[in-house]
């Protein structure tokens, strides 16, 4: 079970009527940065940015910078000449996106990942940035060639512990079109409510849709109904998840599997209340009554916001013949990770015998 997001903007003061309208447009539109790749022993970074705006509408990607915490600009990049646009549910990976060198930085620095853009419709083709852009940004800790936080906490964020789609016995989404979250704890540590919206995509056709909910309490008291358009969506498929009002972590789920066979239903984090390190996934194996058991691998990958993974593990699992509700399956990370440090999760499943 899942709930996708993305990642989002704030818009600029307009004026007058059209102004405001365009100021509309803004507030509906939402670019998320999925990933980063950094690798310092090359001093190169790739960016990978997806659409996930609620409305149907294209964005053009017009800069990317990386600027220090205090707004001191390190490395910028024009990227008006490139065309970029991306329709509603698009991705592409901007390559050499701007980096750091040891002359302008120092391990342990904070840095963020700006990317500027503005929708399409009132993009002015001017050489220089429109004075209508707005940015997303994606913090991260200059390592200078040693990884190791590369994810400083976000100013504002909100944690997800339980990711719980609904699906049919044949691995596609049910006809209530739901996922339930459950969004355990905040950054602040304080109690607010939080909108959210969520994209889904089936990775083996590119079949996506789109979800949202509204006024979600933080810390919630149970799970969450997040519903949309995911008809004809089915395993193996990702989630990706987004809040206006606060960064989601983790903000991506993949959950592998095969239709008619074995697959991976949902994902829940067990930790530890006093410092907030995850020990346990438990994963949720889903099937469509078998004749015979079945001795299925399950796996999970953890990741942060730069690509780097955290923690790989995997279990084995007897999936029972006639099984008619979820399985779960209790595996145990090798020494706990970090919740703020989880951006990404890769779950699979596949048949060893």
């Amino acid at each position: 079970m899942l709930y996708v997001a993305s990642s989002w903007y704030f818009g600029s003061a307009l004026e007058a009527t059209e102004e405001v309208d365009k100021n509309v447009q803004m507030i509906r539109s939402a670019l998320m940065i999925e990933k980063i790749v950094y690798d310092y022993s090359l001093n190169k970074a790739n960016m990978t940015i997806r659409n996930v705006a609620r409305d149907n509408m294209s964005l053009r990607i017009i800069a990317v910078d990386l600027v220090t915490m205090d707004n001191r600009i390190v490395g910028y990049k024009n990227l008006l000449s490139h065309s970029y646009v991306l329709r509603q549910g698009e991705k592409i990976v901007i390559e050499d996106v701007p980096t750091c060198d040891v002359n302008q930085c120092h391990k342990g620095d904070l840095l963020r990942y700006r990317v500027w853009y503005v929708p399409e419709r009132y993009a002015d083709g001017q050489s220089s940035m429109p004075g209508k852009a707005t940015f997303i940004e994606s913090p991260m800790i200059y390592a200078g060639g040693e990884l190791f936080l590369a994810c400083p906490p976000p100013r504002d964020y909100v944690v997800i512990d339980i990711v719980d789609p609904l699906l049919l016995t044949d691995g596609q989404f049910s006809p209530s079109n739901t996922v339930y979250i459950r969004p355990a704890i905040s950054g602040s540590g304080s109690s607010s409510t939080i909108d959210i919206m969520m994209y889904v995509e089936t990775l083996d056709d590119g079949t996506w849709g789109f979800g949202g909910a509204n006024g979600i309490e933080i810390p919630s008291p149970g799970n969450v109904k997040v519903t949309g358009n995911f008809s004809g969506i089915k395993v193996p498929f990702k989630i990706l998840i987004h809040s206006p009002d606060m960064e989601v972590i983790p903000r991506e789920f993949v959950m592998g599997g095969s239709p008619n066979k074995v697959f991976v239903s949902g994902v829940t984090f067990l930790w530890r209340e006093t410092d907030y390190m995850v020990h346990t996934i438990v994963v949720e194996v889903g099937a469509r009554p078998l004749s015979e058991d079945v001795l299925v691998k399950v796996s999970v990958k953890v990741l942060d916001c730069l690509d780097n993974t955290l923690a790989e593990v995997e279990a084995a699992e007897r999936v029972p013949s006639g099984m008619d509700v979820d399985l779960p399956v209790f595996i145990k990370l090798p020494k706990p990770v970090r919740f703020d440090q989880i951006y990404s999760v890769e779950a699979e499943i596949m048949e060893v015998e």
